[in-house]
């Protein structure tokens, strides 16, 4: 059964979590739980709030790992915020810094899709046009064989008229 302590505390390690995961730090429940050195089932039952897992224990690993960043006290107690005082604002500058790399990113994919769809589409008309002249050729190799056929027979008309002239 969760108590509220333990519940609070699940909640404060979500924040630690989703904080983690947004600044890049971490890329899953499990990146996260090899750094601080800890299961990921362990790891995925103290998010939930699970009194055995929610310990003083586990908020020293997680403040040894990511020394620097957050307040001890709000980790333990809930008093105060999340960060360290003087980690706020660079790691606010450091959101706006991902959001801003997300949006460039996502306007990137959209262009390389539009190009990708134009590739596709001038391929389709270089292999018509490659198909046309392919077609055109044959076309020229039957009409140059018309013409050597009717060639070759004027000459032999021209040879039979001659012999027969003669």
């Amino acid at each position: 059964m969760m108590d509220e302590f333990s519940y609070e505390r699940g909640k404060r390690l979500v924040e630690v979590y989703h904080y983690l995961k947004t600044t890049g730090r971490v890329k899953s429940q499990r990146d996260m739980a090899e750094v601080i050195g800890i299961t990921e089932t362990s790891l995925s039952k103290a998010l939930k709030g699970s009194p055995k897992y929610t310990t003083t224990a586990l908020f020293d690993k997680i403040l040894r790992a990511f020394e620097n960043i957050f307040d001890e006290e709000y980790l333990k107690t809930g008093t105060g915020s999340l960060l360290k005082k003087d980690n706020q604002n660079s790691n606010l500058g450091e959101i706006h810094q991902i959001e801003d790399l997300k949006a460039r990113l996502q306007k990137a994919e959209s262009q390389l899709s539009f190009y990708e769809q134009e590739i596709r589409q001038k391929n389709i008309q270089y292999n018509q046009a490659r198909e046309d002249i392919d077609n055109l050729k044959k076309e020229i190799e039957r009409k140059n064989q018309i013409i050597e056929d009717y060639r070759e027979r004027l000459l032999y008309s021209a040879k039979k008229e001659t012999a027969d002239a003669g």
